[in-house]
């Protein structure tokens, strides 16, 4: 997931930086990074397990102004975790057990984006616009292949 490390930089008093530039008279948009974990491979069959989206604010010019509120949350699927997706992710039955995710805040958080990033934005995208049809709108850019 994209913040992973997060307890142990809170442990450690570190906070994390929101503003990272300034823009200026430049116009801004917003983006949203998005990572999406699954029970396997095929989004047809398989089924979302964690999401982590993270907002920010960037310059047409390609800067990245300031990040806001990060969201994470598991997701219980009603089929098994492979065992090479937990080997994989680190995620296994009993961490999602119990455990949804908040769909309207995913849709308030993707409806104030004007561009979704993803690494292997290819495998993200197809779980996510079924997650969330408003994905489908919006303009990808994939952090592995056009980076």
């Amino acid at each position: 997931m994209l913040w992973k490390g997060t307890a142990t930089i809170a442990s450690c008093d570190v906070k994390p930086r929101r503003i990272f530039d300034d823009a200026g008279d430049a116009p801004i948009q917003n983006g949203l990074i998005l990572d999406i974990e699954a029970t396997g491979l095929d989004h047809n069959v398989h089924e979302v397990i964690e999401i982590g989206l993270v907002p920010f604010t960037y310059t047409l010019d390609g800067r990245v102004i300031a990040s806001g509120e990060p969201y994470g949350s598991f997701q219980q699927p009603f089929g098994p975790i492979l065992p090479e997706i937990t080997r994989l992710t680190g995620i296994d039955p009993a961490m999602v057990e119990g455990h949804i995710i908040d769909r309207p805040r995913v849709t308030r958080m993707v409806d104030n984006a004007s561009l979704i990033v993803a690494h292997n934005s290819a495998y993200d995208r197809r779980f996510a616009e079924d997650l969330c049809p408003l994905l489908a709108q919006k303009a990808w850019g994939c952090s592995l292949t056009q980076a």
